[in-house]
């Protein structure tokens, strides 16, 4: 009888193919077993990365529910309540001068006189208001604007 690896070198390739595929398969299954021993850390590092992804997962979670609830939460933005409109009440509130009102019933004419640094609040108070503004007039006069605003309907 020939010694053993004369034997393995001499049998038929598909059968030393496979022993030593069997051979490389032992060693790898003991080296992993080994490693597992000695380093359980590795253990460890894979039981934070499973629990550092279940952490995040549950972040996920919890931020899409409440962008959902926020979502919900959100209608659309309110409108102030409109004032009723007082002529007198906007000159002052404005700091213009009222040169002339004519509440007619069908259309109304109001006449201010205002500075260029106060017209844009002006404008504001006057988006405030109940009115139905129509057309207006703005003419330069020395170092201030003469407003003229034709309404509709006024409340």
């Amino acid at each position: 009888m020939l010694p053993l690896p004369e034997r393995w070198l001499m049998a038929h390739w598909r059968w030393r193919f496979l022993s030593a595929l069997a051979l490389l398969m032992l060693i790898y299954g003991a080296a992993n077993t080994l490693a597992g021993k000695l380093w359980p850390a590795n253990e460890r590092l894979h039981e934070q990365q499973r629990l550092l992804r279940e952490q995040t997962r549950q972040q996920y979670l919890y931020l899409r529910q409440r962008a959902i609830a926020d979502a919900a939460d959100i209608d659309a933005p309110q409108r102030p309540v409109a004032r009723p409109f007082s002529a007198l009440q906007l000159s002052r509130e404005s700091r213009s001068t009222l040169v002339s009102w004519q509440p007619d019933s069908p259309h109304s004419e109001l006449t201010l006189e205002v500075a260029w640094p106060q017209l844009p609040a002006l404008l504001t108070l006057l988006g405030e208001q109940y009115i139905n503004a129509q057309g207006f007039m703005l003419q330069m006069h020395e170092q201030a604007l003469t407003l003229t605003l034709r309404l509709g309907e006024v409340k």
